[in-house]
């Protein structure tokens, strides 16, 4: 496997693998070998343990389709072997949950798989993909099922977190995507409904009464859980990954740089204040160091912000070959500083634009607008050019303003067409 074709995910989206009685059986020795391998390798690595766990149920009587499905996780772990958990320092010490389940998902037995991960620092500390031992009759009763282990895990680490001297104060937040299984916990009534559900999962009733726990809502798209419980889409796969942290190696490298230059910034802004100060002479002009996103209105600011990384990543934004040498770390510096809306925008096409196609671009729709609103305004009639040809260079400014993004009120057109007529036809 070692001159394999890597791949992006470690199982094909919405595949499903069963017993496969009837296809050729493969040595369950060697298959005993290698998801054991994997499984030590999900102490590190909680973005493979859905498809370990899942290939561990057939380690008895293992045929081909499962040696595939094992092999295209080695496939899928050459291609990120540079890949680990990161934690940054100085984030919140707070543990909080993540809680989900994939109803009925396993075919043979219709059995639901069960789901959690506690993030503590930005980074993932624990998590678990495991089929429930009952099968369930709906997925509110699948949820509260998984989210009773989670609290149980949750108290565990509370009490390890005591031990550290890392006391938390707050009841641990657990996000749960279903919003009956938060109102089963909350509601002391047994209805109908929920009878038939096994009593010691109540005890998640208890610990949310005294304060130990608290399940909150979240959104299906944000339940990093998901990542544990299911095949899912490429797009998603890589966003919930990121989330439990899991990042490449270079990845890591240029957030370690990135921050270098912020504290280096904000040192020689803060020793130039001081020495300003001392001697008497007006304070210059901050730099701009704390976290600035490019949102449209504020491109004079976050361009030069990130002029000044770009300048100590030794990187001339006005040569070329500079840009191509350095241009996957210039790349990720400049999208780490758009907002969500210009990231999902730029982010997807990170893999056929370069820095310097970027940061051309975001010039020319966002710190032109002012300079062409000017230019509209400003404009006059020349007496050396035509009519025809003074009404096609209006024409032509007023189109790179509308292409620019800028919405201007009719008020606005009518000045700017008077202003631009001569003196004399007032």
């Amino acid at each position: 496997m070692s001159n394999c074709n890597p791949v992006q995910n470690p199982i094909v989206p919405g595949f499903k693998i069963t017993r496969d009685a009837e296809g050729e059986s493969f040595d369950s020795t060697y298959y005993k070998q290698i998801i054991g391998s994997l499984m030590y390798l999900t102490a590190t690595r909680p973005d493979i343990m859905y498809v370990v766990s899942l290939l561990s149920r057939f380690m008895e009587t293992p045929t081909e389709l499962h040696y595939l499905a094992a092999k295209r996780v080695l496939r899928y772990l050459k291609g990120t072997v540079d890949y680990g958990l990161f934690y940054k320092k100085g984030k919140s010490n707070e543990l909080v949950g993540f809680s989900d389940s994939d109803y009925a998902g396993d075919l043979e037995d219709r059995k639901s798989t069960s789901s959690h991960v506690f993030m503590l620092s930005s980074g993932a500390v624990s998590w678990s993909s495991k089929k429930q031992q009952v099968v369930t009759l709906s997925t509110t009763e699948a949820e509260f099922i998984a989210a009773a282990s989670c609290a149980c895990q949750a108290v565990w680490l509370r009490r390890i977190l005591e031990e550290l001297h890392c006391i938390q104060k707050k009841p641990t937040l657990i996000y749960c995507d279903n919003s009956s299984t938060i109102k089963l916990s909350k509601n002391p009534v047994l209805h109908g409904r929920s009878k038939h559900i096994d009593v010691r999962f109540h005890f998640l009733r208890d610990l949310t009464k005294a304060g130990v726990v608290d399940l909150v809502h979240c959104q299906s798209q944000d339940q990093i859980a998901d990542i544990l419980t299911k095949p899912l889409k490429l797009e998603a796969f890589e966003k919930l990954r990121g989330l439990l942290g899991v990042l490449s190696g270079s990845t890591t490298r240029d957030m370690h740089a990135v921050a270098k230059i912020e504290s280096k910034l904000r040192s020689e802004r803060d020793n130039e204040q001081r020495e300003c100060g001392m001697s008497g002479l007006a304070r210059p002009e901050l730099v701009p160091i704390d976290p600035v996103r490019l949102d449209g209105k504020n491109y004079p600011i976050w361009a030069r912000r990130m002029e000044f990384f770009l300048k100590e990543l030794k990187v001339e934004y006005d040569a070329e070959e500079k840009w191509i040498k350095d241009d996957f770390l210039c790349l990720r510096t400049i999208l780490n500083y758009l907002c969500d809306d210009l990231l999902h925008r730029y982010g997807k096409r990170k893999k056929t634009t370069t820095a310097k196609q970027l940061w051309d671009d975001l010039k020319l729709m966002f710190g032109m607008k002012k300079y062409l609103v000017r230019k509209y305004m400003d404009f006059q009639k020349v007496d050396e050019k035509s009519l025809v040809e003074q009404i096609q260079e209006f024409n032509r400014i007023f189109d790179e303003v509308v292409a620019s993004g800028m919405t201007l009120s009719e008020t606005f057109h009518v000045s700017a067409i008077l202003s631009s007529l001569p003196l004399g036809s007032m």
